[in-house]
């Protein structure tokens, strides 16, 4: 059995796309509302704008500051389960402002045309890109399950080149279960681990997909998911965790010490979080051999950093997809 075998599962039908749980309702004015976080926006906007130009990314303006406001509300919606339209006016109006003056210019013409544009972004997946990627998914997970393997690779191949053509459809997709799961089918393949560029966007992609189902919908099956992630890629991953937590490879203090050492501890802590949330004794093939080796260093090992390094990639990787 392959390593991820276990996890071609028949998903359920989708429903009406609506990600955040945006209701326009004014009597939820009551017992929404979000204090003036002005002064952080400013300062994260300033960052993001300043860090665009120094990689020299194509993203714009545009994409950098109307994906930023889509991670507000869905820090919002992964907190209340619901985004009242009020609060969308208020994070557009904070956003839109603070924008303005990091930038010293308007570069929207109306307030109401920037929150067109946000909201557009966010349904947009009903009839285009993550309407895409949902499809492709389920295509290769029942192409999986049907044991069809030239059809699910197909799939998987378009689901993966869809993705890297806007990675910030990952940040408003609905069911981060099944794209997660589809991500971690191409770990069986050698058209996908035979570059080591692709296995790292493969193990980016898998672990925020599975890190955000769980926030949807928590389960042991899930947890396991992403401990095959860790254990088919570590090689790969080490490098967003080294990123995320701000570990440099140039260090002063252990010059010699390879960036996949200084992470190892890191790895241990992510990886025992989940063995415990899951709780087995014994795992099949690679996950098996990942718990005997964390299993050696459990003394040292701690849930709650785990699941803080976690909350921590998550956030990295979401400041990575903002600006695609």
């Amino acid at each position: 059995m392959r390593i991820f075998d276990l996890f071609k599962k028949k998903e359920k039908q989708e429903n009406i796309y609506n990600p955040f749980n945006i209701q326009n309702d004014p009597n939820l004015k009551k017992f929404h509302q979000i204090p003036d976080i002005s002064s952080v926006i400013r300062k994260e906007l300033s960052n993001l704008y300043m860090q665009a130009l120094i990689d020299e990314q194509d993203a714009t303006i545009y994409t950098i500051t109307e994906n930023y406001t889509i991670s507000l509300l869905k820090s919002y919606y992964e907190n209340a389960k619901i985004v009242p339209m009020c609060i969308v006016n208020e994070i557009v109006k904070q956003v839109y402002n603070a924008s303005h003056i990091v930038l010293e210019k308007q570069i929207y013409k109306s307030i109401e045309q920037f929150k067109q544009r946000v909201l557009e972004t966010i349904y947009r997946p009903n009839n285009l890109a993550a309407s895409s990627i949902i499809t492709l998914a389920k295509q290769a997970l029942t192409n999986a399950q049907n044991n069809n393997e030239r059809a699910e690779i197909e799939a998987l191949v378009q689901l993966y080149n869809e993705v890297q053509k806007a990675p910030s459809q990952l940040l408003t997709i609905t069911d981060y279960d099944l794209i997660g799961s589809a991500f971690c089918l191409m770990g069986s393949y050698p058209i996908f681990m035979n570059n080591e560029d692709t296995r790292r966007v493969i193990a980016d992609n898998a672990f925020y997909c599975l890190s955000n189902a769980m926030k949807q919908n928590s389960s042991k099956e899930i947890h396991l998911k992403r401990l095959a992630v860790l254990a088919n890629f570590h090689k790969d991953f080490y490098y967003t965790i080294a990123n995320a937590m701000n570990i440099s490879d140039d260090d002063f203090l252990f010059p010699m010490t390879p960036l996949i050492i200084k992470t190892n501890q890191y790895y241990y802590d992510i990886a025992y979080y989940d063995f415990q949330k899951v709780g087995l004794t014994s795992y099949p093939e690679q996950i098996g051999e990942l718990y005997n080796l964390v299993s050696q260093y459990a003394t040292d090992c701690d849930t709650q950093r785990g699941k803080e390094y976690i909350d921590e990639i998550v956030d990295y990787l979401t400041s990575v997809y903002q600006k695609y």
